[in-house]
């Protein structure tokens, strides 16, 4: 018996289990490596989703931010010049010809709640007004003690009459004034500068 044709039958045999081997190893290559691209696509789509949606929330932040600043920035502005106006309309009442009469009847007023003397403070630029005022408080019958003086701490205009005997204070300062009307002062005005653009 030749050992050739047995030695080619399992060489042949030995071939083609080699080859189905090797077959089925590339197959199990081939479906590996689909099965890793599609995970490495998988992960390369969810890390730019993620990274998109990272960069979308970035750019609403940013854009939300750009928003607020440019409407603090239009307050600010708005803020500021409404608070020039009413810094002016409030220095300017001083020349105004209804200061006098307002100055006079506020240090009458007062001085008639006052039983006794008062010391009537007022800014430096209205001291040349006194007897202005004493003509007036003479001529409403008001004969108390009272002593005219400057007071440094009104700015705007106004009096600061102090009761000696009571030790009461009546504040007519503008500066009180403007400060108790201030919110309603500002809102007009703020609205007058909206309407107008």
């Amino acid at each position: 018996m030749d050992a050739n044709p047995l030695e080619n039958t399992i060489r042949e045999m030995a071939e083609r289990g080699v080859e189905a081997i090797r077959g089925r190893q590339a197959e199990s290559i081939r479906r590996m490596e689909a099965e890793l691209a599609a995970e490495v696509e998988a992960f390369q789509t969810r890390t730019a989703n993620a990274t998109q949606a990272r960069i979308e929330q970035a750019l609403a932040r940013l854009e939300n931010r750009a928003s607020l600043e440019r409407k603090k920035h239009k307050l600010t502005q708005l803020e500021s010049f409404v608070g020039s106006v009413v810094d002016e309309a409030m220095r300017s009442i001083r020349v105004s010809p209804q200061y006098i009469p307002f100055l006079v009847d506020a240090v009458r007023e007062a001085v008639g709640n006052v039983a006794a003397g008062a010391t009537v403070g007022l800014a430096k630029e209205d001291l040349g007004l006194v007897p202005q005022i004493k003509a007036a408080m003479k001529e409403a019958g008001l004969d108390r003690e009272i002593r005219f003086e400057e007071d440094a701490t009104i700015g705007l205009g106004g009096c600061l009459v102090r009761d000696m005997k009571g030790g009461r204070i009546f504040n007519a300062t503008l500066d009180r004034i403007f400060y108790r009307k201030r919110a309603q002062i500002r809102r007009a005005v703020g609205q007058i500068v909206e309407k107008v653009g």
